[in-house]
């Protein structure tokens, strides 16, 4: 991952993410979800004037993780000031995927 863009990572993880739904080893809605996590994230990290993978910490994936967000299921976009567990575990688990495929294609 040296030197390698957040943006650029996701890229290419996202192409991979979805071989894979094309080859029937991942559901397709599990990468639209893991799509718009890591695209999520990315403009958190830009935000926090983090651009390339190897400037990400634990510290920033974890503010992330516990990050606001918006509840989709009601209309008014009410924001959740302290996400829910499901809601943290399909971040962690979008962002360990991001990284594990990320290192894996370097």
């Amino acid at each position: 991952m040296a030197r390698t863009t957040i943006r650029q990572a996701l890229l290419e993880v996202s192409r991979q993410w979805l071989q894979q739904a094309a080859d029937g080893h991942m559901a397709i809605e599990t990468v639209d979800l893991y799509i718009q996590i890591s695209e999520r994230f990315d403009c958190f990290a830009d935000a926090h004037g983090v651009h390339r993978m190897d400037d990400v910490t634990g510290q920033l994936t974890d503010r992330f993780v516990d990050a606001p967000g918006r509840d989709r299921r009601d209309r008014r976009d009410n924001i959740t000031l302290v996400p829910k567990d499901s809601t943290r575990r399909q971040r962690r688990s979008a962002l360990a995927s991001l990284f594990a495929h990320a290192r894996a294609s370097t």
